[in-house]
């Protein structure tokens, strides 16, 4: 029990398992009684030198591995194609100035806990939240504690959680720069863990992805729009070349994913030009939405002056 009791209170408590998780999600990096729990012996010294082992285990290690985040046993080149149990990164959406993308589990059964390690280009991407997560999954501590990269740690609390094919949860980020952007999974700080609700642990197939370049194919759209002149100076026009029912929304969003301009009652009528007036804006790449119904385009804006 010693172990386990990391912030001295003399008995197990759910706040040592959450304290635990955020140890090994790296969120925090030491705890209330330090790292080490010795078994502490007197020691009689008459006059000569004498050697004494000491034995001692790392607060919170309950299945003694010396180690609540040891980074090297798990191999990642092996564990790519050995199983048929899998994470991936699917194809993310972008919508609202966002990437959400979203991480597919397959045949996980029993699930009992996991842990990893997700990394991607801060340069390129922001991280903003975790979202939708699978049913009973719910809640799993998440870290960002260093930029580049995602910490998820989570414990079943009553049975195992099987997923034939679904989505484990979604990653949302906020652009930084149009690129396309590798996301992929890694050791450091956490090593990947998955084991079964017995506590078993079992390989499992990591997929790395790619966030694609933001270009107005993003997302389908319709071929009825035409924005000039782009790259410009921060006058655009909006030309329709059909005449559209409803009134739409156009929001342009700069290169952090931020808000910059919305007006949702634009009328695009046919062969009809609508401005828009950016001048206000500083120089660089922004994200424009058209959003009529159902139906949304996405197209990227160049401000050069």
């Amino acid at each position: 029990m010693a172990c386990g009791d990391i912030n001295g209170n003399g008995s197990l408590t759910a706040s040592d398992i959450l304290m635990i998780k955020k140890r090994i999600g790296s969120i925090i990096t030491t705890f209330p009684l330090g790292d080490w729990l010795f078994n502490n012996q007197n020691i009689i010294v008459n006059n000569e030198n004498v050697t004494q082992n000491f034995n001692g285990i790392v607060y919170g290690d309950a299945n003694a591995s010396y180690s609540l985040t040891d980074n090297n046993y798990f191999d990642m080149e092996r564990n790519k194609t050995t199983t048929t149990t899998s994470l991936s990164f699917d194809r993310g959406t972008f919508s609202e100035g966002k990437w959400i993308i979203p991480v597919r589990a397959t045949a996980f059964s029993n699930l009992g806990s996991f842990q990893f390690t997700i990394q991607y280009d801060p340069s390129k991407l922001s991280f903003e939240n975790i979202i939708h997560w699978f049913n009973g999954i719910e809640p799993a501590i998440v870290g960002n504690t260093e930029a580049g990269k995602i910490t998820f740690v989570w414990t079943a609390d009553n049975k195992g959680i099987n997923i034939d094919e679904g989505i484990l949860c979604n990653i949302v980020f906020k652009p930084i720069s149009s690129e396309a952007s590798k996301i992929s999974w890694t050791n450091n700080p956490t090593g990947c863990e998955f084991s079964d609700f017995d506590a078993n642990i079992f390989d499992v197939a990591l997929k790395d992805g790619v966030i694609d370049e933001l270009t107005e194919t993003t997302v389908n759209s319709v071929e009825n729009i035409s924005i000039y002149p782009n790259p410009g100076n921060g006058i655009f026009r909006l030309y329709s070349f059909n005449s559209l029912d409803t009134k739409s929304c156009i929001t342009i969003y700069n290169s952090l994913g931020k808000l910059v301009y919305n007006d949702n009652q634009v009328l695009l009528s046919q062969n009809c030009v609508n401005k828009i007036d950016l001048s206000m804006l500083c120089p660089g790449v922004y994200v424009i939405e058209i959003q009529t119904g159902n139906e949304k385009i996405i197209k990227k804006l160049i401000i050069n002056k």
